[in-house]
């Protein structure tokens, strides 16, 4: 956990509000989930890690809200969450998704505190989601983020919505340990490096415009700051050994300040969303041959519902997408010239269940 000392304070500050003269109709809620999860695997995986591993994992979320007299909005959240892996040490974690204090008043609103963003609309890649840091070894399809220091405001324009963020502070990419399934095949080093250096605890920023025009929504994007995504040098390669054997190979990842414009469209008609995110990035290492330090990626495709599947209250989602990164074979990613297909599987039962494959 770690929510930084003066969000903490400043939260703290808001939420004695509630106990006050000021505040009328005071709603409050708790919701909690717990579990255990146990994953059976055919094969031992890299550095020999067991074929089974069972994971607690846990989260609660607390929320209050009222109106002031003027009959604006105010909230307060507090979610803890947190996970314990039996098997790897570096899967244990303690966070706060969200420990914020909104405010909504005519045209705008207001957050100070820990919380998540997404932006973007593909599912094969999140090009354009840069807000939060990734936690691969809670999902590692890089769905699972986490909490992000920040101060949120937007406002509604005659043309669109502005969203503005002063974000507070870097969390580095975790990377599962020796003992963790979908470890990598070497060492990831535990202190990271930044380029150009600097120290972890500054402000980022970004800002995005959106707006819906019919069927069409439209976001345009910034982001400048220390970028999510680590890179790993062949410079920052450790190699260790005892005696004259190679034990073990470790990597050091890198840290790029950068600058990232992003476009992220969605048009529905009728069944079917066509989707396309891209972006531009400014500030990292390519190894293209050009030498420059940018790169341009996109995600595009469709998805069509099939609704009531066989009459039944299930609907199908049919995905069809292209990926496509311009570092090509350079780029850290699985999908740099690629299709992707997908199935969503809505169950439209009382907890909006659902299941993409």
């Amino acid at each position: 956990m770690k929510a930084k000392a003066g969000l903490m304070a400043a939260w703290v500050a808001l939420g004695n509000l509630a106990s006050t003269d000021a505040v009328a109709d005071f709603e409050q809620r708790l919701e909690w989930d717990f579990g255990l999860q146990q994953k059976v695997y055919a094969d031992t995986g890299y550095r020999q890690s067991s074929q089974t591993n069972t994971v607690l994992r846990g989260s609660a979320q607390w929320q209050g809200q009222w109106q002031t007299p003027a009959g604006n909005l105010q909230q307060l959240t507090v979610k803890p969450w947190l996970r314990h892996d039996t098997r790897d040490s570096d899967g244990n974690r303690v966070d706060f998704p969200e420990l914020s204090y909104l405010y909504v008043g005519d045209g705008l609103s207001f957050k100070i505190g820990r919380s998540q963003v997404f932006w973007g609309v593909t599912e094969s890649a999140h090009l354009v989601n840069i807000i939060n840091q990734t936690d691969l070894i809670d999902d590692p399809r890089g769905e699972s983020f986490i909490g992000q220091n920040m101060v949120n405001l937007n406002i509604e324009l005659d043309q669109g919505n502005l969203e503005f963020y002063l974000l507070q502070g870097f969390e580095p990419r975790p990377f599962a340990g020796e003992g963790g399934r979908f470890s990598l095949p070497f060492s990831i080093d535990s202190k990271v490096r930044y380029a150009p250096d600097h120290q972890s605890q500054h402000f980022d920023y970004a800002f995005r415009w959106y707006q819906f025009l019919g069927p069409l929504e439209l976001g345009l994007s910034y982001f400048g700051g220390t970028s999510r995504d680590p890179v790993f040098r062949s410079s920052d390669i450790k190699l260790e050994f005892s005696g004259e054997d190679l034990t073990s190979v470790v990597l050091q990842p890198t840290y790029y300040t950068i600058d990232q414009l992003g476009l992220d469209a969605q048009l529905l008609l009728g069944n079917w969303a066509l989707k396309l995110e891209a972006i531009e990035r400014h500030g990292e290492e390519t190894w293209l041959p050009s030498n420059d330090r940018v790169y341009r990626a996109a995600a595009a495709g469709f998805e069509y519902t099939q609704v009531g599947v066989l009459d039944s209250r299930w609907d199908f989602g049919y995905i069809l997408e292209y990926v496509y990164d311009d570092r090509r074979a350079l780029a850290p990613t699985f999908a740099d010239n690629d299709w992707r297909l997908g199935l969503r599987w809505a169950f439209n039962d009382i907890r909006n269940s659902s299941m993409l494959l």
